[in-house]
């Protein structure tokens, strides 16, 4: 073999991510991520109108293929006869059924009958928390017309709740049943209204003694429109869109920023402490930064691994507007963009003025042209992908292109650590978690026909 191409291979095997394709078709399948074989590892399942295939990582074609029954409704996966084989369990029709999950085809089990908010489902099947466990016994919670039952594999009733429009703070229906983040909308055309919220209402439900422990979050900050950061800048501390920079204990610590007024294309940061049990707070004093806030709404970057979330900002040169400038921007087809990082210096309680890290990338002249209040970048990555607790940087280049910068002890690295360009363009991100446990992400992105997990790969080594 000659030593080209041993260098190849070895770049090939250690690579950072690997990239698994899987059948999709849009708008008739869906995901159900579970551990479907009980090694403590999670595995996909794309079930396609009554197929649902499982797929563990290198392997393209599914190491189980199960049917399920028509008009099946909600799906989850659990060890229903504590035999130490996984089970799916689903409503169909009036039906819970249960399905071993094994290499052979197993034919559906009828557990018991009953009508419940399921009944009339005709859709695409979807995953849903079915079972929990009570006093180290399985039981199938099953959401009725006013009320949550618990009922035994048998079909015998064990315990109900009220969910309905009465009694709306009595149970919450999410956690742990269903649970799903719902936010605002950040950015609409040009010529769209901006929609502004104008109350939020927050309150512990009133659960019986017996119910799950369920924990308590604490609000993950306030995302801000473009113009709700322009307003802010000229409004008290209680108005500024936040996110938190560290734990709740024993003080919280929020980041509150606004657009500056001047200097143009500055973000104004300031650092407000909030004693455990104290709402008023003390808030510093502001400070500016070169570019503009850079959010993504379910994830917060800390870079250097040190528990404090770090500053995510993007600047670009602004298109001049004269006849030239627009002229030279009209011919050109991408546009050069930086992201930048500050970390948070915790004993002096604020950011630091240096930049942790810096990336130079180009992206489509339109994302620049409608970048509006989260930034140029349509879709961004803030997750540890190599297992060294740091959070790493990724995002989407342009429509078919995937880019990934490792944060290391010297920063980001002038060309990206992993890039990989698609067939097609890529409609949305499925999920991004850990499936193995050893806190590397896995990013699910789907297209019109296919879906894409980007895998770490096990054999990389920093």
């Amino acid at each position: 073999m000659s030593p080209s191409l041993l260098m190849l291979l070895v770049a090939v095997c250690g690579g950072l991510m690997e990239v698994q394709t899987v059948p999709w078709r849009d708008g008739e399948s869906t995901v159900l991520v579970a551990d479907f074989d009980l090694d403590d590892r999670g595995e996909v399942g794309v079930i396609t109108g009554n197929q649902l295939n499982i797929y563990e990582q290198s392997h393209n074609d599914p190491v189980y293929s199960i049917a399920l029954p028509e008009n099946t409704a909600v799906v989850d996966v659990f060890d229903a006869d504590l035999d130490g084989t996984a089970d799916i369990v689903a409503v169909s029709g009036e039906k819970v059924i249960r399905i071993p999950i094994t290499k052979d085809a197993s034919v559906p089990i009828v557990c018991f009958l009953r009508k419940n908010l399921y009944s009339q489902y005709t859709g695409i099947p979807f995953p849903g928390v079915l079972l929990i466990m009570r006093q180290n016994t399985p039981l199938v919670a099953l959401p009725c017309a006013d009320v949550l039952e618990l009922r035994s594999f048998k079909g015998e009733l064990v315990d109900s709740y009220p969910i309905g429009m009465d009694a709306a703070k009595r149970l919450s229906p999410g956690q742990p049943f269903n649970v799903w983040t719902n936010q605002h909308a950040q950015l609409g055309n040009r010529d769209a209204l901006e929609f502004r919220v104008s109350s939020a209402a927050i309150f512990r439900p009133m659960l019986p003694n017996n119910a799950l422990p369920l924990p308590i979050a604490e609000s993950s900050g306030r995302l801000g429109t473009a113009r709700q950061q322009r307003e802010a800048a000229t409004a008290g501390p209680e108005r500024w869109p936040w996110y938190p920079v560290n734990a709740t204990e024993p003080v919280q610590i929020r980041a509150l920023y606004a657009r500056a007024e001047a200097p143009s294309g500055h973000t104004a940061i300031r650092i407000r402490r909030i004693p455990d049990g104290d709402g008023s707070g003390q808030t510093g004093p502001v400070r500016h930064f070169p570019g503009l806030i850079l959010r993504h709404p379910g994830a917060l970057p800390d870079f250097d691994g040190d528990g404090f979330n770090d500053l995510l900002l993007w600047k670009s040169q602004r298109i001049s507007l004269t006849a030239d400038g627009l002229a030279r921007a009209a011919t050109q087809r991408t546009w050069p963009i930086q992201i930048i990082a500050h970390a948070y210096a915790p004993e002096k309680a604020r950011y630091r003025a240096k930049p942790m890290g810096r990336i130079e990338m180009d992206i489509p002249l339109p994302w620049y042209m409608d970048s509006g209040g989260t930034g140029p970048l349509k879709t961004i990555f803030l997750h540890d992908i190599d297992g060294d607790t740091r959070t790493d940087f990724g995002c989407l280049t342009d429509p078919q292109t995937i880019a990934i910068w490792r944060f290391q002890e010297e920063g980001f690295s002038a060309s990206p650590d992993f890039s990989h360009r698609f067939p097609e363009s890529l409609d949305a991100v499925v999920f991004e978690t850990d499936l193995d446990g050893q806190g590397r992400t896995t990013i699910a992105l789907r297209s019109q026909g296919h879906l894409y997990l980007l895998r770490p790969n096990t054999r990389f080594t920093r």
